[in-house]
């Protein structure tokens, strides 16, 4: 790997690097902090990118961060929302208007950006995706154009997009706002060019802060977010008998067969399986507060058990 620091002499784009420092950008932001995510990409590029907005989407709800969608694409909102449904029906816990909010598309191409960079951004979305006025939407306060923002995340197939994100000629309040991007492998010998701060339309302009790759970034960018989520998760005030602190575990009868089984969910609730072998599991999804969420059963033989459980009999370590 290419040791990269902030002026890159490489057309190799350092995978590691880039996105510890995209992980950074946004560990540094606070619940008090808002994102803007701009979905500038098809269907094709879905596969690439996936599972860094993906990613995102947890690494910014584990920091209570909102985050605002908006695309210069046609579809890009609508493949915004199939992500944040596939998020959601995996159990993770996502509120529209509490979490996110997604504005539609609307034509325009790069001038999208020039309405927003002042204060056009709700008079050109006065509704959001679904037709709620963006005026009843609480997460919409104060939200007037860029400059209530304190970082963009562009999501790029093409044009328009990253490169028309990072050499837009800001407004000097939006001047220092950082920019950071998701992009799909074939994109990112231009992008080479956006992190020293030179565009394709030439000169000098914003310099593109960070950016995940394809899918060597993304799986990169992965760990480092669900490594901290766990971390977090790990730490949390609750004792063996609440069954949070293992990511999962088993309680045996007298003669030592499996009995139940155990786990946790990564992202914020938590999640216990408990069921007899051979008959069906009992899904129950608890929120950190103990409160029940959702109670389901599933047949036993759809469920994949690990081949080397950790045992317990009656919440007791079975040395």
């Amino acid at each position: 790997m290419i040791n990269q620091t902030d002026v890159i002499d490489s057309l190799i784009i350092d995978y590691d690097y880039q996105a510890n420092k995209f992980y950074n950008e946004i560990k540094a932001l606070d619940s008090n902090s808002r994102v803007l995510l701009s979905m500038d990409m098809s269907i094709i590029s879905m596969p690439e990118v996936f599972m860094s907005v993906s990613t995102l989407i947890k690494q910014l709800k584990s920091k209570n961060i909102p985050f605002y969608i908006i695309s210069l694409w046609s579809n890009g909102n609508q493949l915004a929302e199939e992500i944040i449904n596939d998020i959601i029906i995996a159990g993770f816990p996502l509120k529209r208007y509490e979490d996110f909010v997604n504005l539609p598309f609307k034509a325009g191409n790069e001038a999208i950006i020039r309405v927003i960079s002042s204060i056009g951004l709700k008079k050109l979305y006065d509704k959001d995706i679904i037709g709620k006025p963006t005026n009843s939407i609480m997460l919409m306060n104060g939200i007037n154009g860029l400059s209530d923002f304190d970082l963009i995340i562009n999501i790029s197939e093409g044009y328009p997009g990253i490169q028309e994100w990072v050499s837009f000629n800001y407004p000097v309040g939006n001047n220092e706002l950082p920019i950071i991007g998701i992009i799909p492998t074939n994109q990112s010998k231009d992008v080479v060019n956006l992190l020293k701060g030179v565009n394709k339309y030439g000169g000098k302009s914003k310099k593109l802060n960070s950016v995940i790759v394809g899918y060597i970034g993304a799986r990169i960018y992965q760990n480092l977010v669900l490594n901290k989520i766990e971390e977090d998760l790990a730490n949390l005030p609750f004792t063996m008998n609440d069954y949070v602190y293992l990511k999962e575990f088993y309680s045996l009868d007298e003669s030592g067969i499996i009995k139940t089984y155990h786990k946790y969910f990564h992202y914020g609730a938590l999640e216990i399986y408990t069921g007899i072998i051979g008959s069906k599991i009992n899904y129950n999804k608890w929120s950190p507060s103990r409160v029940l969420l959702e109670n389901k059963e599933y047949e036993i033989n759809n469920y994949i058990w690990p081949e080397i459980p950790t045992k317990f009999i009656d919440n007791q370590v079975n040395p």
